[in-house]
This record gives structure tokens, C-alpha cells and sequence, in this order.
């Protein structure tokens, strides 16, 4: 449980005192944290944010230098972060003042940008800072306070009370969220958002690699046929592998629903 930071810079001299300076803010002020990768390749920083398996209680922070080769900015890198980590932290550090505007106009969401050669100071006050943001994070699941998922959808962010969620659809690379009102694309994927509803509430089954499903919202469960149709009458397959555990599930519940076995 903690903050993970992988940096990614094209100098090993600036990695070098970036990992010296997070190490001692970490010690120093006794920080849950661990620098998890540090590399001038960007290709290891996606498969990183590719392999990253979601835990509630973690988060993740990258600190990437806008001006990484001829190939690849840490700009176009930002980007594919955020589509296979949304919920990242993004810190930017650069000797180039310019890029500033671009980080605005590419819709990043960078929670800081810092301008070689960093300040100690101004670094320490940047990473005590998001640490105050975890732990608020951490308090309110603790708490169980978080009823609303927060997801991007294309420059738009929506605000969305989980009682409203009827089902999520992994469709591609995008998944769906289909609500009781509308239906919103992110590229969140099914896994992120199972473990982020699930540390909010225990409401939600996976019963398909296709279909996570708000159990409070349920019509009717055809076990025979391997399907649940939703109180908006949508259809949603249950996997053969997922039937038992499915139907352990429900009937702990103690819901009211329609079953057919």
C-alpha cells in the first residue's frame, strides 16, 4: 500500500538526482512510497502502466521529462498513460518553460510542473503535497465516503453516482458505463474499474471478462441460458466459469429477484 513513482528522463545524471532527492523526501518525512521504475527507455514506462495490476490503495505518480528524443516527448508518452492509467498522477519536469501551454492543450491533467534544474525545495513541496492527496484518498475509503466515480470521457468529466451504475461493457480498448440515465465511454479499463467500485461498494460482480454488473439493479438471472437481464432490460452473459460463484453470491444477498435455474 503507497505511492509508486517511475521516472523517465533521457539523462541518467537528472535520474540520478531525482531518485537521490525522492529517496530522501521518502526517509525524511517517513512517506509510504517506493520508487518502482526509473529509466530513460519510454517503452519500459508503458509497459509499466500496461502490466500495472490496479490495488485500491495504491496510486501511481510519473515524473517524465517533456523532451525525452527525436522519437517520443514525454508529451505523446503522457498521453498513452492516461489511457492505461487514468487515475495517475503525472508530474512533469523540463528545462523547457515553453511546454507549459502544451501540457494545457493536450488535456493531461498534470498535477505539477516543475522547471530544471528543480529547487529541492519546490520538489519536497510538490511531493508532500500529493502525499496529503493520498492519504485524503485513503481516509475517504476507509470511511466509505466515496459514492461518486469520477471518469473522463473524451475532454469531458463526469460525476457519477455508483446507485446509478446498472453495468459496465468492456468494448475494445474503451469500456462503457451504462447508467440509469445515459451511457459513458472511457478508457478505463473493466479491471480498473472493478476494484475501484468494488473498494467503494460490494455491490458489483464480474460475470464475464465482458461484463461487470451492479447486482442491485438485476431483473433477472437465467441460470440455464447463462444470462442476467437488467432492470433497463439489457442483456448480460454469465461465463460458465463464473456460474457457481455467481450463484453463491446472489443467494448471500438475500435480493429479491427472478431466478430460472
Amino acid at each position: 500500500m503507497g505511492i509508486n513513482y517511475i521516472i523517465c528522463d533521457d539523462q541518467q545524471s537528472a535520474i540520478d538526482i531525482l531518485k537521490n532527492n525522492l529517496n530522501r523526501i521518502i526517509n525524511n518525512n517517513n512517506l509510504p512510497g517506493k520508487i518502482a521504475l526509473a529509466t530513460k527507455d519510454a517503452n519500459e514506462v508503458i509497459k509499466y502502466a500496461k502490466d500495472y495490476e490496479v490495488d485500491t490503495y495504491d496510486i501511481n505518480v510519473y515524473l517524465l521529462d517533456v523532451d525525452l528524443n527525436a522519437n517520443r516527448n514525454g508529451l505523446e508518452l503522457a498521453k498513452q498513460i492516461r489511457k492505461m492509467d487514468p487515475l495517475a498522477y503525472i508530474i512533469f519536469i523540463t528545462a523547457h518553460l515553453e511546454y507549459g501551454m502544451l501540457v494545457f492543450k493536450y488535456k493531461l491533467r498534470a498535477y505539477e510542473y516543475l522547471i530544471k534544474p528543480v529547487d529541492y525545495a519546490d520538489f519536497r513541496k510538490c511531493i508532500m503535497s500529493l502525499n496529503e492527496d493520498y492519504i485524503k484518498l485513503l481516509n475517504s475509503i476507509e470511511n466509505n465516503k466515496q459514492s461518486f466515480l469520477n471518469i473522463i470521457s473524451g475532454y469531458k468529466e463526469y460525476r457519477i453516482n455508483t446507485n446509478d451504475i446498472l453495468y459496465i461493457e468492456s468494448k475494445g480498448a474503451k469500456a462503457v458505463i451504462h447508467t440509469i440515465n445515459n451511457n459513458i465511454e472511457t478508457y478505463m479499463s473493466l479491471g480498473t474499474l472493478e476494484v475501484i467500485l468494488n473498494g467503494i461498494k460490494m455491490n458489483y460482480f464480474r460475470i464475464h471478462k465482458t461484463f461487470l454488473i451492479n447486482i442491485m439493479h438485476i431483473e433477472q438471472v437465467n441460470f440455464s441460458q447463462l444470462y442476467v437481464k437488467i432492470i433497463n432490460g439489457d442483456i448480460c452473459m454469465i461465463s460458465r466459469n463464473k456460474k457457481q460463484e455467481f450463484k453463491k453470491a446472489m443467494n448471500n444477498s438475500n435480493l429479491t429477484i427472478s431466478y430460472r435455474e
